[in-house]
């Protein structure tokens, strides 16, 4: 209760009580003088009107005030909460699904599909993103042997059975960093404009070769693809969970050109789907999914 209504409440006690307490005192003239009786009569009528109305307002005000303020702070609480639910749920991994029904999940700015991380033109890596779990581990920018271990471990043993068959492979460019593929991207857009560029060259954050889970094999160039290795790698690479991650003839799908000598790790059970006897599906293809930068 304010000031303001402390005072009027008293005068709406005090002043009435002050009056009647007069009118017993002065009993006698009351009883003799009607026009002084009805005088003091009115005054203590209109005290009570008066200030009695005052006090009313002044209460009603301040009680709407203090509805208002419980209000204010039941709001506040309830978008606090609300704040808090979004945060939780934005703090949460997003999950949906694919035009193909797989789920989608972004963990850390990482997309997984179906549990296989995913990155092209639509779904990039964070600039700070440096895979782990590696045969050596990612200390350089650009590291020929920085692959994950399961995915190093098939191509040794790739490796050693194309050369039981006269057939000799090596890694020719392996884990490339943010900053290193931001270099070779900038070169080749000046080298052969932008639009040319995003033709063969991932810009910086949308290359495989900075997940760790690939790598050029021998000649990076077209002719490894009538190689005997080239061609033995685009029949038998499945068999060891590998992919050629840009198959001839699906540009429009993956967002690059064919490169028979890009391969990607992805378990022999999802490679084997995708080297489809033969006639290689894209992820983008069998995930229901684009490859296309926003701008």
């Amino acid at each position: 209760m304010d000031l303001l209504e402390n005072i009027f409440l008293g005068l709406t006690v005090t002043i009435p009580a002050t009056l009647l307490l007069l009118m017993i005192t002065n009993f006698k003239r009351i009883k003799r003088n009607k026009k002084y009786r009805n005088n003091l009569l009115m005054l203590i009528l209109a005290s009570l009107i008066i200030n009695g109305s005052i006090f009313g307002g002044i209460k009603m005000y301040n009680d709407k005030k203090i509805i208002d303020n419980r209000e204010e702070k039941r709001t506040d609480n309830i978008d606090k909460d609300k704040n808090n639910e979004i945060k939780e749920f934005e703090d949460k991994p997003k999950a949906n699904t694919t035009s193909k029904g797989f789920t989608i999940e972004n963990k850390n700015g990482v997309t997984y599909i179906d549990g296989h991380l995913v990155v092209n033109k639509t779904y990039p890596l964070p600039e700070d993103y440096i895979p782990s779990d590696t045969h050596k581990p990612t200390t350089s920018s650009n590291c020929l042997e920085c692959i994950i271990n399961e995915g190093y471990d098939a191509y040794t043993k790739m490796k050693q059975d194309a050369s039981g068959e006269g057939m000799t492979l090596w890694i020719a460019s392996g884990y490339r960093s943010y900053s290193y593929q931001n270099g070779l991207y900038t070169g080749y857009v000046k080298r052969s404009g932008k639009e040319a560029a995003d033709t063969y060259s991932a810009r910086p954050g949308h290359s495989e070769h900075q997940s760790g889970y690939a790598f050029d094999l021998n000649s990076i160039n077209d002719s490894f693809a009538n190689t005997k290795e080239g061609k033995w790698i685009n029949q038998n690479c499945y068999r060891y969970g590998f992919i050629i991650r840009y198959p001839k003839g699906k540009e429009d799908e993956t967002g690059y050109k064919y490169e028979p000598w890009h391969l990607r790790y992805v378990g022999v059970d999802l490679a084997t789907k995708l080297y489809n006897a033969g006639d290689w599906l894209t992820m983008e293809d069998y995930f229901g999914i684009t490859s296309q930068y926003r701008e």
